[in-house]
């Protein structure tokens, strides 16, 4: 069925933009900081940090400028490690998100476990070799989703009386769709599992790789209660929609340049991910300054870039830059703040004056007293 939000024209132009296919197919929220919800990329990433305990937030806000409502996400995490064997850890950790998006308030709100194994691949010697180690971490995520939204909020084209010159919005018109069969929300078990290799080659040097598949099972995300019939063309609607897997491939680490003293270092990253109909290809680098006679602080730019699979033709899409982010950030002893902001290039910043999304991330780590020193490399954001 075919159903119009009051500012059609945005929300058409934005699906035809975004999707290279009539079938649309649902996609996972995600944000540009993607390090700063290691969970949302690979459950393997739980407890990968120095310290003990860490407990985040995350914010992101978009399109605000340009529908009545725009589209809100936030999330709550909360991962750490205790030590197994002689020289394993096991990570855990909790992680909550909920996204509105529209006037219809369509949501979508997920809570869930992540766990995963550490194993130790390598240990350097000595008071030098404390800096060099490699891990193998194999991760899952157990967890619970909810797909909701208020169909009686939603507008359509036929209730648009064009009686009078300019027209006018008449709720008492009959909009034309049938929604006897429909639920207000809909929700689903889910499951991911990930794979990790991460390496330490001195104090400042390091890095990272991993594989993710998220929703193995394909959970069913219709709001549907039985197959409807479209009014204007009779076709029949499918009652199910399957959310696809996630495959997720990324990578990253920090180099310092100018010698062992030198304050900067370079914090290269990608992100690949591919979901159905869409494939989102994310390249950055950052420059962290942190100078070796206060480590206690940190500064962090970096800009990375998107390239997705855009519309061309209702059947062919093409891949092309869709935006370039920025990034900011600061460590302050166990405090970590990171902003962002999405700046659109593509097609959309037509119709968003290149305006994309604002994004706040905020997190504290508890050292904790640990018996033996584990190398972690820094994230790229």
């Amino acid at each position: 069925m075919k159903l119009f939000f009051k500012h059609s024209l945005f929300v058409i132009s934005l699906g035809f933009l975004l999707l290279f296919n009539q079938n649309s197919t649902a996609q996972d929220q995600r944000y540009s900081q993607y390090y700063s919800a290691p969970a949302r990329v690979n459950p393997a990433l739980v407890g990968i940090f120095d310290g003990a305990y860490r407990v985040g937030i995350n914010y992101r806000t978009q399109w605000g400028a340009n529908m009545t409502k725009g589209y809100n996400s936030g999330s709550l995490t909360a991962d750490g490690k205790i030590t197994v064997s002689k020289d394993d850890y096991v990570g855990l950790g909790f992680n909550a998100m909920y996204d509105v998006a529209g006037v219809a308030d369509y949501s979508t709100t997920e809570i869930g476990i992540d766990f995963n194994y550490q194993k130790k691949l390598y240990q350097g010697k000595g008071a030098i070799g404390k800096h060099y180690s490699q891990y193998l971490a194999a991760g899952g995520h157990l967890g619970f989703g909810q797909r909701a939204i208020n169909w009686e909020k939603l507008t359509y084209a036929q209730q648009w009386d064009s009686e009078y010159q300019d027209g006018y919005y008449n709720p008492g018109l009959t909009s034309g769709e049938e929604l006897r069969n429909v639920r207000q929300n809909r929700g689903y078990a889910d499951l991911h599992a990930g794979l990790v290799w991460y390496g330490t080659f001195g104090k400042r040097r390091g890095a990272f790789g991993g594989f993710s598949i998220s929703h193995l099972s394909r959970p069913d995300i219709s709001l549907y209660t039985s197959a409807g019939i479209d009014s204007t063309s009779g076709t029949r609607s499918s009652q199910v929609e399957r959310l696809p897997m996630r495959f997720t491939i990324h990578g990253g680490g920090e180099i310092q340049v100018g010698g062992r003293k030198s304050p900067i270092s370079l914090l290269p990253g990608i992100v690949m991910m591919f979901q159905g109909p869409s494939t989102e290809i994310n390249t950055g680098i950052g420059i962290k300054y942190q100078a070796p006679s206060n480590d206690n602080l940190a500064l962090r730019f970096g800009l990375w870039s998107r390239i997705v699979n855009q519309y061309v033709s209702i059947d062919a899409s093409t891949m092309g830059m869709d935006a370039l982010v920025i990034h900011l950030g600061i460590d302050y002893n166990q405090f970590k703040f990171g902003f962002s902001y999405d700046a659109t290039v593509s097609k959309l910043s037509a119709i968003n004056n290149t305006r994309g999304s604002f994004e706040f991330a905020l997190f504290y780590i508890f050292p904790g007293n640990f018996k033996r020193m584990m190398g972690c490399p820094s994230l790229a954001n």
